[in-house]
């Protein structure tokens, strides 16, 4: 059959996926940030600015980064799918 699409497999030369926090973390800054959700009656479309807020005073930056990372690897795979689009046309 035909040979498989996306190249050589695998990510963008150049990066891999992006790394979120450690797991410990992650699993902590969630269960209480939904708590403080919770205790503050905050509901709709007010979650994801509340908890992002949330995670990003209490993740020793590490929300931030995760965050930068996840935009560059974006990018990353994007051009990556431009450059072989223009390279099929």
């Amino acid at each position: 059959g035909p040979p498989p699409r996306g190249g050589g497999g695998g990510p963008p030369r150049g990066g891999g996926a992006p790394r979120g926090p450690p797991r410990a973390l992650h699993d902590r800054l969630v269960t209480e940030g939904l708590e403080v959700l919770r205790r503050e009656g905050v509901r709709g479309k007010n979650v994801t600015p509340r908890l992002l807020e949330y995670f990003h005073d209490h993740s020793g930056g590490e929300s931030l980064r995760a965050n930068v990372e996840l935009v560059l690897s974006n990018a990353r795979l994007a051009g990556a799918v431009g450059a072989e689009i223009a390279r099929q046309s």
